[in-house]
């Protein structure tokens, strides 16, 4: 179902994560058109609430880069 998700998507992840390792991770992305990967040092299984500064920084960024695009194919 993965392939479905037609919004831009960001995953972030730890590389110690106790949920999914990155690989595995990384092969959801794959199926997610539009989808970015970003791998934080850490063993969290949830980074946003142990580091949501970080989080926030990359997604912020990752929202104007979406919106630069969008802005782009707009002209």
């Amino acid at each position: 179902e993965l392939h479905r998700i037609t919004a831009p998507t960001l995953i972030v992840t730890t590389q110690e994560s106790g949920l999914h390792s990155v690989e595995v991770v990384q092969s959801f992305a794959r199926k997610i058109p539009n989808s970015h990967v970003i791998v934080l040092p850490g063993d969290s299984y949830h980074i946003a609430a142990v580091e949501p500064d970080l989080c926030a920084e990359h997604a912020l960024r990752f929202m104007q880069s979406v919106s630069a695009t969008t802005a782009r194919a707009a002209e």
